[in-house]
């Protein structure tokens, strides 16, 4: 298991969701994330939201998704203050808010049974270049690294005195110089070790082949219907 934080959480390797297809699973994520754009409706924002909880729940997730809110928990209320304000319907509003936990949960559950080696393999299936392909491997591998390494800094920091909370908008921001430097040179040194990791290997001198046979499996059928099935029902009614 990797390192794990509130939006990019560790793969649940034991699931059945896991297993599946990586094209399918993006197929699920592309539908779940844009039915709650369909309607603002709010019994449709929360069908929808049951709909990504019971896929969890089946795929033997549980409801892990559930954990996105801790780190949504202000882009919520702010939505829904603003929607409040700006509309003064508190139905409007709910349905924005709820709208938002469905996209972050359909987001937190694709992540939490995707490896970032899917995601390559993925690219390199519809032709991407491999550049690309190991870039975007690469991000969503180490952006959770970075987010604990931030974090780790922040502590070592406030155990020296540092604070972040003193003075006015311009002092705060030049306050972040002790966090941002050891970050930046953090980053700069992985960087560095994964280029010659990936040079030593001898990435892009010739075509990569995949290791793993993808098959879609099973309980890849049934997520590609349960994936279709809320726009056949939106398109027939």
């Amino acid at each position: 298991m990797g390192p794990s934080t509130g939006i990019f959480p560790a793969v649940a390797r034991g699931s059945r969701l896991a297993e599946v297809h990586p094209g399918v699973k993006v197929l699920w994520l592309v539908s779940f994330t844009a039915l709650p754009l369909v309607s603002p409706s709010l019994t449709l924002q929360v069908l929808v939201f049951c709909g990504v909880l019971a896929t969890s729940v089946a795929g033997g997730v549980g409801v892990a998704p559930l954990r996105s809110l801790k780190a949504l928990g202000i882009p919520i209320g702010l939505i829904f203050g603003l929607n409040l304000l700006l509309t003064r319907s508190v139905e409007f509003a709910a349905s924005m808010g709820v709208r938002l936990i469905t996209m972050a949960s359909a987001a937190y559950l694709f992540f939490a049974v995707t490896d970032p080696m899917e995601i390559a393999d993925l690219l390199t299936m519809v032709k991407t270049p491999p550049g690309v392909a190991l870039a975007a491997m690469v991000a969503f591998r180490f952006i959770p690294v970075m987010i604990d390494d931030i974090r780790g800094i922040m502590a070592a920091q406030r155990s020296r005195g540092y604070q972040s909370d003193v003075g006015g908008i311009l002092e705060r921001i030049r306050r972040l110089s002790p966090i941002l430097i050891p970050a930046l040179v953090l980053v700069v040194r992985r960087s560095q070790s994964v280029a010659e990791a990936v040079e030593s290997r001898g990435f892009g001198s010739n075509a990569r082949a995949l290791y793993p046979d993808y098959r879609i499996t099973r309980t890849g059928y049934l997520l590609i219907l349960w994936s279709i099935l809320p726009w056949i029902i939106i398109l027939a009614f």
